[in-house]
């Protein structure tokens, strides 16, 4: 008899990943939406009024700056688009707001790859600890053995 739970399941796998694509793509659709009513707002005005932006305008802008930046990406913007970065990027505050953006996310990364950093430290101490101490048992026996050698004189030989 086959089990049709599997087949359930891979159906409810597959739903699930459906919604998710359409989750993204409707995502996808507010980000332009949001970029292309950022343009307009921006297009006519010699600066940007950041106080006015939203969370997901100025993340957009945010974004679409880094793009500009990155010489592999510009090439792929509209005009419009090259022209609302270089407004964005003659804006005093907007240019702090991403340095400021951009230090605090370097130094997240910083703090995560010091935790990696620190467990592999705290490894390789106590491995070197183990070490010493077998070093240290290994030398008192080598000693030990000298001793002994030098304690029952030479033998043998002359």
């Amino acid at each position: 008899m086959y089990d049709w739970s599997k087949l359930d399941k891979l159906a409810q796998e597959a739903e699930q990943e459906k919604q998710l694509e359409e989750a993204d793509k409707l995502r996808l659709e507010k980000e332009l939406e949001a970029k292309r009513k950022l343009c307009d707002r921006v297009s006519d005005n010699l600066s940007i009024d950041l106080e006015k932006l939203n969370r997901l305008e100025l993340s957009v802008l945010y974004e679409l700056v880094l793009s500009f930046l990155d010489d592999e990406y510009n090439d792929s913007l509209f005009t419009e688009e090259r022209k609302l970065a270089w407004k964005a990027l003659k804006d005093p505050a907007f240019v702090n707001y991403v340095q400021l953006k951009q230090s605090s996310q370097n130094l997240i990364q910083q703090n995560e790859l010091l935790k990696k950093l620190g467990v592999h430290l705290s490894k390789i101490s106590s491995d070197a600890s183990s070490i010493k101490a077998t070093n240290f048992v290994s030398g008192m026996f080598a000693a030990r053995q000298i001793g002994e050698e030098i304690a029952e004189g030479p033998s043998g030989g002359d």
